[in-house]
């Protein structure tokens, strides 16, 4: 029979293999943890494959830009190379309201909010175009279907508006806006809370151009942006353009303070979402050399050869009604170039139905 001494030694030896192996054991496992952690990272699973549940899409509608096909594009990343993009993309379910006499209701009671009284003008079948009987530059052209719409006053006509620079500076202008929006009860929380820009322009025949400054300009514009997407940024026809957005003059006349009002927004539903195949970046660079590219802006440098320095994916968020938010190659070069190519494998792709602007 063993003695105590004896019994106390094999306990005391058996509680310290015990524990050896028992940190052993956890070190192993730990060990094998890394192990497949970083066999994991030098070797990642495939991504699922798209869904492609919307089937075939239309190609985007951009507007009509100016021809590419005498450009010549050179490659100047920082380091000289295509940047790491996913080959997969999500497209979004845009719901795009029908017309119905609920909606003509509303467009009627929007025109009188705004004071256009008089019987509208029928553009197309969801378009309606009003004159304000008090200053007949003054015009509203409204989509009874989507409740879109533009606001335009015709101060090409009326000298006198540069008569004042009372323009507001980005706070007043932020304040002016929403007042005017959330009147008419239009704006939504995310825009309400959401990214703004306020940038400067001079008048010049008709049209509007760039100005450095607030105190050089005739005309401040206040731009409303949408919340990026999957860490995307969704980008109208221009990257720094919203389709939402307030032109003001210097005058505190009502008729004549808001010389353009751009409402256009889409209800994008996040939960109905289907994956597809996107372009290789290789297949929307020769679509952007080879006269494929939507000419967002062709810059100010004044030469044929665009030096592309920047290329990233976007959503495109058209004016133009669309079921599908879809997304983009943005390239961006010297002096301001912008150009678009769409990213969804052509495959996928069928041509794009003509739709009426608003």
């Amino acid at each position: 029979m063993a003695s105590l001494t004896e019994t106390a030694y094999y306990t005391r030896r058996g509680i310290n293999i015990g524990a050896i192996s028992v940190v052993l054991f956890i070190l192993a496992r730990m060990g094998l943890g890394y192990l497949y952690e970083l066999w994991l990272a030098l070797h990642p699973p495939p991504p699922p494959p798209p869904t492609v549940a919307f089937g075939v899409l239309p190609q985007i509608n951009f507007p009509e830009s100016t021809s590419s096909g005498s450009l010549v594009y050179s490659l100047e990343t920082l380091n000289g190379r295509f940047p790491n993009l996913p080959s997969i993309g999500k497209v979004y379910f845009i719901a795009v309201p029908k017309e119905n006499l609920q909606s003509i209701n509303r467009s009627v009671e929007q025109a009188m909010k705004l004071r256009f009284t008089a019987e509208p003008s029928v553009i197309t079948k969801t378009v309606r175009q009003w004159i304000n009987p008090d200053n007949p530059l003054l015009s509203l052209r409204y989509n009874v279907a989507t409740g879109n719409f533009i606001i335009k006053y015709d101060w090409a006509n009326d000298s006198s508006i540069f008569d004042i620079k009372e323009l507001p500076d980005k706070d007043t202008a932020l304040l002016e806006s929403k007042n005017f929006f959330n009147n008419l009860g239009l704006l939504p929380k995310e825009l309400q809370e959401g990214k703004t820009q306020i940038s400067f322009y001079r008048a010049s025949v008709g049209a509007y151009t760039q100005a450095p400054s607030l105190s050089s300009a005739d005309f401040v514009r206040i731009d409303y942006f949408r919340n990026n997407l999957d860490n995307l940024p969704l980008v109208g026809d221009m990257p720094n353009h919203s389709p939402l957005y307030i032109i003001y003059s210097g005058i505190k006349d009502e008729f004549r303070r808001m010389v353009e009002v751009h409402y256009v927004i889409w209800d994008i539903d996040k939960d109905t979402f289907a994956t597809y195949p996107l372009k290789s970046i290789d297949e929307a660079w020769n679509d952007l050399k080879n006269g494929g590219a939507y000419i967002s802006n062709q810059g100010t440098g004044g030469s044929n050869l665009i030096n592309i320095r920047q290329i990233y994916l976007a959503y495109y968020y058209s004016d133009n009604p669309t079921s599908f938010l879809q997304p983009v190659y943005i390239f961006e070069g010297d002096k301001g170039f912008i150009a678009y190519v769409s990213a969804i494998s052509k495959e996928w792709l069928k041509p794009a139905a003509s739709l009426p602007s608003l």
